[in-house]
């Protein structure tokens, strides 16, 4: 026999309905529905139906998401590209891993992956504190890979990263030390 898609109920200490559903395993699950009155939460769920959202997309944020990114024997997506064929130096992810942890989680822990908006990014690339452009670049660089994986894996419907342009590199001019430097410098 079919199990109905879902059933309401109250409980007798609320005001607020909610409905029973399961999950893909055959869990049964529970949700409110945030509705007072029957008729509400009926059409409530009916919409939910239709639409095939009676489970609740979960919304991963940028912590849970970043975890083991950039560590070598636990990243999926080093892991991945290695088995494609392509290859990361320690060097490499040991630097991508410290940028993630010095500049991208303190400003983006606390986000679900879906509230992070190219607004946002601008923003706080352009407010980092005193280090170079090319070193931002390299940030927000950073930041492009996570996050463009995270639209191929169906977590995002678009990397809003993509739409952040990199920044003009401020190149020094460098040169050689007069002699008059080099005799102030060694005095």
């Amino acid at each position: 026999m079919p199990r109905n898609e879902f059933t309401l109920s109250k409980r007798k200490d609320s005001k607020i309905y909610y409905y029973y559903t399961y999950d893909e395993t055959g869990k049964r699950v529970k949700f409110s529905t945030g509705k007072r009155t029957k008729a509400e939460a009926m059409q409530f769920c009916i919409e939910l139906a239709k639409k095939n959202q009676l489970i609740p997309k979960k919304k991963t944020d940028f912590k849970t998401f970043s975890e083991n990114w950039f560590i070598l024997d636990k990243c999926l997506y080093i892991k991945g590209k290695k088995q494609r064929g392509q290859t990361f130096s320690q060097s490499w992810a040991k630097e991508n891993r410290s940028i993630l942890e010095r500049y991208i989680l303190p400003q983006f822990q606390n986000c679900k992956l879906s509230q992070i908006k190219a607004l946002n990014i601008e923003k706080w690339l352009l407010e980092l504190p005193d280090i170079s452009n090319s070193t931002k670049n390299k940030i927000l660089n950073t930041l492009k890979i996570m996050l463009s994986e995270a639209k191929r894996l169906g977590l995002l419907e678009n990397n809003p990263a993509e739409n952040v342009k990199p920044l003009h590199r401020n190149n020094k001019l460098r040169g050689i030390l007069t002699t008059i430097e080099v005799k102030e410098l060694f005095d």
